[in-house]
């Protein structure tokens, strides 16, 4: 892809918006920052215990329904922002909570609570690189999804157990996950039909893995199909996120990443007005995927700024993520490092 400037223009646009309306907050410290260093191990710690059950979760916990789905409200929201420090503190105390009202009522209800809150689990142990806890965590999501009888809550326990099994290197078993769950999901309402898109971009991301570029393509425009029937913003609770045009682009750009084409990343990314993903968490997906492209051309500067800017407006998401580190660490190694990476590095407990 041609380095185009109307192109390039556009992204920094983008980049513009973003860091006029996340200023660094008042009170932003060296204090704050190794605060934020610390948040993947603390967030780890808390998930680990609180799945083996080795620690007892601290705070109020809910000993009703309502209780429960305000608190599984305050978690969604907290994912959405990346918030992961409060997500440590409140997810054990949700599930620890719910799971006693689903025993003790035993209704669909409390089940589905119990299922978002392993759901949101899984996701965040994805991001954290521990796809066995991860398994764990989607293998009781799928045990409690079912009992809801919510179809969209089941195709995405379905959809956290395939990307678990890509991170394990399990391809075939991956897309039969997916699109097996893609078929079951027969309901025509719109959560339905953005869950089965989330499935078909997951089975097409596993595509990519194996460099089945056709298989990218294919999948993606199948969701592509289903999106331009919904929407641009389908919120899902159960994906911690949404489903519509932007996303499907979004899950594009690292799909062309894992297949080996960051110049083809770059053209879809360059489309995308951040803006129009549904939250901060996937804007921070966006930047940092970004990031990832321009660090597979070896355009430093450039990846250095995405992942800048994605620090900006999710600091506890930047340095929460192996992959971030990994890409960091990379460009420590490799050649120049200049005082903002040295310094970004250092945020990350690199140096």
């Amino acid at each position: 892809m041609d380095d185009d400037p109307v192109h390039r223009r556009v992204l920094l646009a983008n980049l513009a918006v973003t860091a006029a309306g996340t200023a660094i907050p008042a009170g932003w410290s060296s204090g704050t920052a190794n605060a934020n260093a610390d948040t993947g191990a603390r967030l780890l710690d808390a998930l680990r215990g609180m799945l083996l059950g080795t620690t007892t979760p601290t705070g109020a916990i809910p000993t009703t329904l309502h209780q429960a789905n305000v608190l599984l409200a305050d978690t969604t929201q907290a994912f959405g922002a990346c918030r992961y420090r409060d997500l440590g503190a409140v997810l054990p105390r949700l599930l620890a909570g719910a799971q006693q009202v689903a025993a003790d009522r035993g209704c669909p209800a409390a089940h589905t609570v119990v299922a978002h809150g392993y759901n949101l689990a899984a996701r965040l142990l994805i991001k954290l690189d521990a796809a066995e806890l991860g398994l764990m965590a989607a293998d009781r999501a799928q045990s409690f999804a079912a009992a809801s009888n919510d179809g969209v809550l089941i195709g995405e326990a379905a959809r956290n157990m395939s990307v678990l099994a890509r991170k394990m290197g399990w391809h075939d078993q991956a897309t039969d996950l997916a699109l097996r769950a893609a078929d079951q999901i027969r309901a025509t309402d719109p959560r339905s039909k953005a869950q089965r898109g989330l499935l078909l971009m997951s089975a097409g991301y596993t595509a990519a893995k194996q460099h089945d570029t056709a298989g990218l393509t294919d999948f993606t425009a199948q969701a592509e199909q289903i999106a331009g029937t919904l929407p641009d913003r389908i919120l899902l609770p159960t994906h911690g996120g949404g489903f519509g045009g932007p996303v499907v682009a979004l899950h594009l750009i690292s799909g062309h990443n894992a297949a080996g084409d960051p110049a083809a990343a770059l053209e879809v990314a360059h489309k995308i007005r951040l803006g129009a993903l549904p939250s901060v968490e996937r804007r921070a997906r966006y930047l940092t995927d970004v990031a990832t492209s321009y660090g597979m051309w070896g355009k430093r500067a450039e990846c250095l700024d995405m992942l800048l800017q994605a620090e900006r407006i999710a600091p506890q998401e930047i340095r929460a993520r192996p992959a971030v580190r990994n890409l960091v660490n990379g460009m420590l190694t490799s050649g120049h490092t200049s005082r903002e990476l040295r310094g970004f590095a250092a945020r990350l407990r690199l140096l």
